[in-house]
């Protein structure tokens, strides 16, 4: 039997709460027994071939980048940059500057909050309206365009990452 190898993890972020559907790729994965992110066992849902393994991630108490390897009868795969994993935060909302624009929309918002990593092209919304566009500027603040509302109406600005979708609180309304 020949020790296993890792060579991609896709996707390589995902939440601290688990669940995300991990596709790891390598060579002499057939028959594998476990799959650990780091040290923390995943849920093998599939082994598809000798190269294409399907596994749920574990959740985790910390955020950070771990090493996944995978066990087989030929032995567990060395770590490498290529078997990392980030798990992240959910995101958190603290305030917004400013918190009230004309229902028109259009207006430029400074969100300020918690573990703005990685939005891709995950929504910034006000109450269930996307945001016209939005820029990361760091892992704690972005930029939204508000959308057109209804007027006198309160929303919720809610920000989702591979961590999660920020929780509702007084700090995220936008009228």
């Amino acid at each position: 039997m020949t020790q296993p190898t890792v060579t991609s993890v896709d996707p390589s972020v995902g939440p601290t709460a688990g669940g995300e559907v991990v596709t790891i790729t390598g060579t002499n994965l057939t028959g594998a027994t476990a799959v650990t992110f780091g040290g923390v066992p995943g849920t093998i849902i599939s082994v598809f071939s000798d190269t294409i393994i399907m596994v749920e991630a574990p959740p985790v108490s910390m955020t950070g980048t771990v090493d996944v390897t995978v066990t087989t009868p030929g032995g567990t795969s060395a770590t490498s940059p290529a078997d990392q994993f980030t798990y992240l935060g959910v995101p958190t909302v603290i305030s917004l500057s400013p918190s009230s624009g004309p229902s028109s929309g259009g207006t430029l918002v400074t969100i300020t909050g918690n573990n703005f990593i990685d939005l891709g092209s995950q929504p910034v919304l006000f109450g269930s309206s996307a945001a016209t566009s939005f820029t990361l500027i760091s892992p704690t603040e972005i930029t939204a365009i508000s959308p057109t509302g209804s007027p006198g109406t309160t929303v919720d600005v809610t920000v989702t990452t591979p961590g999660g979708t920020s929780s509702s609180s007084f700090h995220d309304f936008f009228r």
